[in-house]
């Protein structure tokens, strides 16, 4: 077992009083506190809310008290993947077990520390009107719909602090105010953020010309105001370094099913095959890029321009593009049905 969570740990035992949990669980400051067997292996979980409740109902008897199905991750899952499904949880702890349930150590969101790793900048396209979700972005701009308890926005820059990344570039331009004064320079996150402020609607790659004039010399990673996706966003830079790409989109499996049975035939209208309701697997784009300067340059200036616009002529250029597939969860919240799914599942 990991000597750090050795405060956060207790051997259960049958005859063991309430006091005894709730001194242990006080000493360590965390509101945490893993029972395991004498064998080291996972017995249940209790937290600070558990006692309260404990207190509410009259409940002595630990036994009603312990949570003994806790979620827990096999030793070995990634880091990242750990982190993404305490965030989506809201949770802060996660214990981790081997084989035979053993606890092998206990994640705390709390205590992890995510230093800036990256000086590339991420560039977060935020100046759309959201006209598609009705009258939720009449007064609020579509990326500070709140998710949970905080608006996607910063669901986007918290995803991005996870691996690394702290210096932030925002482009806005319907009621950018809300925006800029919410995140203001970005000191109440701990990172660093600016914005390029458009005077007329620039699409989703026309305000990155104007990033020339920062003499930005390094990748640039872009993404849409209103998607949420938990991607190693270290891993995405460095598939697109090791890949020598100019660049980089991200896809995400879309799977579509056709309600009916599909027919094959030949030249001569004869029947080769059938499909009775086939699904159709297709890689759409997630709203995810990573740009060289190269790309950066090849813009038109003050211009509208679309990223499948900036897409379209790497293509014809035939520059290096490159396609990295997100496995894990993507949301673009274009529709009220999106944002009420993405309430629903973070």
């Amino acid at each position: 077992m990991n000597e750090k969570i050795v405060k956060k740990v207790l051997l259960y035992k049958r005859e063991m009083l309430l006091e005894e949990l709730i001194k242990k669980i006080d000493s360590n400051g965390d509101g945490f506190l893993a029972l395991i067997d004498e064998h080291k292996r996972l017995y249940g979980v209790v937290t600070d809310g558990d006692i309260r409740r404990a207190f509410l109902n009259k409940e002595t008897n630990i036994d009603k008290i312990i949570n003994r199905t806790p979620m827990s991750l096999p030793y070995g899952t990634p880091l990242e993947k750990v982190i993404s499904i305490l965030k989506r949880k809201h949770r802060r702890q996660m214990p981790i077990v081997n084989e035979i349930n053993g606890l092998v150590d206990i994640i705390t969101l709390d205590e992890l520390e995510f230093d800036t790793l990256f000086k590339e900048a991420v560039v977060i396209m935020a100046g759309g009107m959201g006209t598609r979700l009705g009258e939720l972005t009449k007064n609020t701009p579509k990326p500070m719909l709140k998710v949970g308890d905080k608006p996607i926005l910063e669901h986007i820059i918290n995803n991005f602090q996870k691996y690394g990344f702290g210096n932030f570039i925002i482009s806005v331009n319907y009621k950018s105010d809300v925006i800029m004064d919410y995140f203001q320079n970005g000191d109440r996150l701990g990172v660093d953020i600016s914005y390029i402020e458009e005077d007329k609607p620039l699409g989703t790659a026309g305000a990155i010309s104007l990033l020339e004039e920062r003499q930005i010399t390094e990748d640039v990673v872009v993404i849409n105001g209103d998607v949420l996706a938990n991607v190693n966003f270290s891993d995405l830079l460095e598939f697109h370094r090791t890949s020598n790409a100019d660049l980089t989109v991200c896809s995400k499996e879309f799977r579509f099913n056709i309600p009916y049975a599909v027919f094959e035939t030949n030249e001569q209208d004869q029947l080769i095959s059938f499909k009775e309701k086939p699904d159709l697997d297709f890689c759409v784009n997630s709203g995810i890029y990573v740009l060289s300067a190269k790309m950066i340059s090849s813009l038109p200036k003050d211009t509208f321009y679309n990223m499948t616009d900036l897409v379209q002529l790497a293509l014809e250029k035939k520059e290096n593009i490159k396609v990295y597939k997100i496995k894990d969860y993507w949301v673009d919240i274009g529709q009220i049905q999106d944002y009420e799914k993405a309430i629903k599942e973070i």
